[in-house]
């Protein structure tokens, strides 16, 4: 009795150990599902409050009717004659349209005025068309004309067409070659660095608003290289591209120093102009510019002092002037480079020495500075 009650025992507590279990695992289902039903209230409930086309999902877009906008249409327009065609290009679209084009009168042409400094040489022809302003004309020479008639057909000197196209050579001037024929008598003066317009204006005795006029300038603004033409004189000529360039002898400078007076300048030097003067100091040896023969020496107190002349191949000839002392006799046979002398003050007042000097072909002065 006592062992079958405990075995009754045992077996209820055997049932009670099993059937936890089930109990648990009923619970936890219980409890997922309804986790379950509230995630899909939320969600029912979210798609309610905020309908899908606020959810970032576009709707397809909507038609609508686009009215295109027809500009008015301009009124006849009636022709004018000689009216200026009216020409429009990379106009920017707008989306006000543009106004109808009215006929108007035809257009004045416009007058353009230059600011700078011009060359002569880059100076068009149309331009040239101030009432004092110089104008040149181009010349070919013609078999049987010469320097001296060409230049009288124009009524200028023949100086005038040397310096203007530097004329190195007059033997050069053969059938063919082209000149440059200035409107009247003068020269070239080619602008140097440091030059002013006033000074270059002042160191040949006129205004420099008479210069600017003359070249057809519309300031004072000049620029090294450019060509200023010079009335009533003749300096440095002109770069040329023709034969009037070649030279067939080669002349070295006769003395060190710098010039102090340009050819043909205005100065009070006794001797009778075509030269240059070098101004040097005391002392300063006096060479022969080329190879050639002394054909005269001599003295003139109230002229060119102390001189020395030497001939040159090709009909050149060089003439040394106001020389302290003299180095050979007529008829020596120097070399170039070869001491003739000495730089002096003979034949005048000055207070320095200074040597003439003067270069010649065919009896025609010619610019020694374009030669060295």
């Amino acid at each position: 009795m006592t062992r079958d009650s405990y075995d009754g025992l045992q077996d209820d507590g055997s049932d009670l150990r099993t059937g936890g279990k089930p109990r648990k695992l009923i619970f936890t289902v219980v409890i997922l599902l309804g986790f379950v039903i509230v995630l899909l209230a939320i969600v029912l409930l979210w798609n309610k409050l905020f309908p899908a086309s606020s959810q970032g999902v576009q709707p397809a877009a909507r038609q609508t009717d686009v009215v295109q906008v027809q500009p008015p249409v301009a009124a006849e327009v009636q022709k004018v004659e000689d009216a200026p065609a009216v020409v429009i290009s990379d106009v920017p679209k707008s989306e006000t349209p543009a106004p109808a084009v009215l006929p108007q009168e035809p257009s004045k042409p416009t007058v353009t005025r230059t600011t700078t400094a011009v060359s002569l040489d880059e100076t068009p022809k149309s331009v040239r068309s101030a009432k004092n302003m110089v104008q040149f004309a181009d010349h070919q020479v013609k078999e049987g004309e010469s320097l001296d008639s060409i230049a009288e057909s124009y009524g200028l000197k023949t100086q005038t067409l040397i310096n203007v196209n530097q004329i190195r050579n007059v033997n050069a001037i053969t059938t063919g070659v082209t000149l440059r024929i200035p409107d009247r008598d003068g020269q070239i003066y080619i602008v140097r660095s440091g030059d002013m317009l006033s000074t270059i204006a002042r160191s040949y005795n006129m205004g420099w608003h008479t210069l600017m006029d003359l070249n057809g300038l519309t300031s004072d603004m000049i620029r090294p290289g450019q060509e200023l033409f010079i009335p009533d004189s003749s300096a440095q000529g002109a770069a040329s591209s023709s034969a009037a360039e070649v030279a067939t002898v080669n002349f070295q400078k006769p003395t060190k120093g710098r010039v102090v007076l340009s050819f043909t300048q205005s100065a009070s030097d006794p001797v009778d102009g075509n030269g240059i003067l070098i101004e040097g100091t005391w002392g300063d040896a006096v060479l022969a510019s080329a190879d050639g023969n002394v054909v005269d020496v001599g003295i003139e107190p109230q002229g060119r002092g102390r001189f020395v002349v030497i001939s040159h191949a090709d009909g050149y000839k060089t003439t040394y002037a106001h020389l302290e002392s003299v180095e050979v006799r007529g008829g020596d046979k120097v070399s170039a480079g070869q001491m003739i002398g000495i730089i002096g003050t003979s034949g005048t007042t000055w207070d320095t020495p200074k040597l003439f000097f003067k270069l010649e072909q065919s009896s025609y002065a010619l610019d020694p500075a374009s030669f060295f």
